[in-house]
């Protein structure tokens, strides 16, 4: 029965990210650990510091939600009081065992390694972490009074700032390691004393939550699987419509799967279009503009792809169906590549001590590579509606464009060796004119490309 249990605790994607997140942290802590004389060691260690930190975040909330679900399932049902017991037993247990890793990876990492942090403010800011956000999350359910998650809520809010203004939040943990050892030991011991009050105040009985917040988060859960729903994503090779449509099974398994093809499509774009301001661009350049569009097509999506919005009045008309395809497309690019930049200023700020004027300063330099995606993007948006036919004419596309790709490389290669060959182009406002004025003839090509036959695999019926 406790296998039955803890198999069913958590839903497969979320173990799976987890896992996956838990062995990518495993390597880095190899990495650093072998490499005692690796450059920039020190940072590496920072924010493998900071990256699991934000994992035992993450745990609480998925150790309260199964918590949750088990006090609303076992605590209506006439169950033997073990399975109550289990379920809890089970639920803490996992959050233990990550919890310990963790502890021990960091230690190991602190006291190996040259580092102004020490072993024990790490353990103390694990332990009130996690124990921090189940509380946080226990009291959102309804499990414990409603107060804890307020105060917790806007007592973080209230620290960041104050450490924002004050110190900084990359000195947090030197701050934390200078206090007194009877503070550090009664922060690490925070998870473990709480762990053991929730068994023993939980023991006999599965909490019951007040009756109108199953209804709430059931309420929220819907809405967003609605929202998310209105999504799809135009892949012919995907012809199950309960994988192809985003998020059809769950709201955020397809928006994963979209984002983590923009995560790669991202660097290989940086990598291949961007050129600082009044840079030159040479031929493989516009190689690049190729390789981005390729890796795009599969990733073209379309908002409200539904037979209504044939209809309706202001839905998808005919002769303008390839505008609504690259504005969701391009929503779906930018927020992947906002989320990338963000993610990029607070490891340099946090671990490299690089002050976010200088990053921000270093990005406008490169100003014209969102404009490059857009034409990038709206090329890819062109190339998808001319394989849209069949399976069988977007693998042809697909295959055609690899191989006109790998010989125009090669040829490249031939011709200008590793040199970035003859100037074609200077960035500035001639070069900027000319690429909106490509990418606004594109899009309106796309309108004349795509049609509602085209659309028709795609289209939900209902």
């Amino acid at each position: 029965m406790k296998t039955s249990l803890s198999f069913r605790r958590q839903p497969d994607l979320t173990r799976m990210i987890m896992a996956a997140t838990l062995l990518i942290l495993a390597v880095f802590w190899l990495v650093l650990l072998v490499n005692s004389a690796m450059p920039g060691r020190a940072a590496g260690v920072k924010v493998w510091i900071v990256v699991a930190g934000l994992c035992l975040l993450v745990q609480g909330r998925r150790q309260s939600l199964a918590i949750a679900s088990g006090a609303r399932v076992l605590g209506q049902l006439r169950t033997p009081e073990h399975l109550w017991r289990a379920w809890l037993r089970g639920s803490l247990a996992e959050a233990m065992r990550v919890w310990g890793l963790l502890v021990l990876g960091a230690v190991a990492l602190l006291l190996l390694s040259e580092s102004p942090w020490q072993w024990s403010s790490a353990v103390a800011m694990f332990s009130a972490i996690l124990s921090l956000s189940t509380l946080a999350a226990l009291s959102n359910h309804g499990l414990l009074h409603r107060a804890w998650a307020w105060a917790i809520v806007a007592g973080g809010v209230l620290l960041t700032l104050f450490a924002t203004l004050t110190i900084g939040l990359v000195n947090i943990p030197n701050q934390l390691g200078q206090t007194s050892f009877v503070l550090q030991g009664l922060l690490a011991l925070s998870w473990p004393l709480l762990a053991y009050w929730l068994m023993t105040i939980w023991q006999r009985q599965a909490p019951m939550a007040p009756a109108g917040t199953g209804q709430s988060a059931k309420g929220f859960w819907s809405r967003s699987s609605a929202y998310a729903r209105r999504y799809t994503r135009l892949n012919p090779v995907a012809r199950n419509r309960t994988s192809d449509n985003l998020v059809q099974t769950s709201p955020f398994w397809t928006l994963f799967k979209e984002f983590s093809s923009l995560f790669w499509i991202a660097p290989v774009a940086i990598q291949g279009l961007a050129v600082p301001w009044h840079g030159n661009i040479g031929p493989y350049h516009l190689l690049g503009f190729g390789l981005v569009a390729l890796l795009t097509v599969p990733s073209v999506v379309c908002k409200d792809l539904h037979w209504r919005q044939l209809l309706a009045p202001g839905g998808l008309h005919r002769g303008q169906l390839g505008w609504p395809i690259l504005r969701t497309t391009l929503t779906f690019q930018m927020l992947a590549l906002l989320l990338l930049a963000s993610l990029w200023t607070m490891v340099n700020w946090a671990a490299f001590d690089v002050p976010v004027s200088r990053t921000l300063e270093t990005a406008w330099k490169y100003r014209v590579f969102p404009l490059e995606w857009f034409f990038a993007t709206s090329l890819a948006v062109v190339l998808r509606a001319m394989g849209a036919a069949s399976v069988r004419a977007f693998v042809v596309l697909l295959s055609s464009l690899t191989v006109t790709l790998l010989l125009l490389g090669g040829a490249m290669l031939w011709a200008f060796g590793q040199s970035r060959g003859p100037t074609l182009f200077s960035v500035g406002p001639s070069y900027v004119s000319g690429l909106l004025i490509a990418t606004f003839g594109l899009a309106v090509l796309s309108n004349r490309l795509w049609t509602v036959k085209k659309l028709l695999p795609s289209l939900r019926l209902r």
